[in-house]
């Protein structure tokens, strides 16, 4: 997304983030990677035919695994990043 917005010329001050819910903190941790600090993000979970939501992921056992699979995506994927974080 970034580079296609630098290819058109626009730098957004806000943006909003549409994706599943349970991919929801991945793809906000990714987007603050790669845009501007400075960059407000709004983020808008949509729930898909998993029907899982942040109010019943923890009730069934299918919806635990695709949530717990995100939470092992995020920490793979941003393990060079976390560091940078916290400074």
């Amino acid at each position: 997304s970034w580079d296609v917005l630098q290819q058109n010329r626009l730098n957004p001050q806000k943006v909003i983030l549409v994706c599943k819910s349970y991919h929801a903190r991945r793809a906000l941790l990714t987007y603050q990677v790669y845009f501007p600090k400075d960059t407000m993000f709004f983020v808008s979970p949509v729930t898909d035919k998993t029907g899982i939501t942040k109010e019943n992921w923890f009730l069934d056992a299918q919806k635990i695994s695709y949530v717990m699979k995100e939470l092992t995506k995020i920490g793979q994927y941003f393990v060079t990043h976390i560091p940078n974080w916290i400074k």
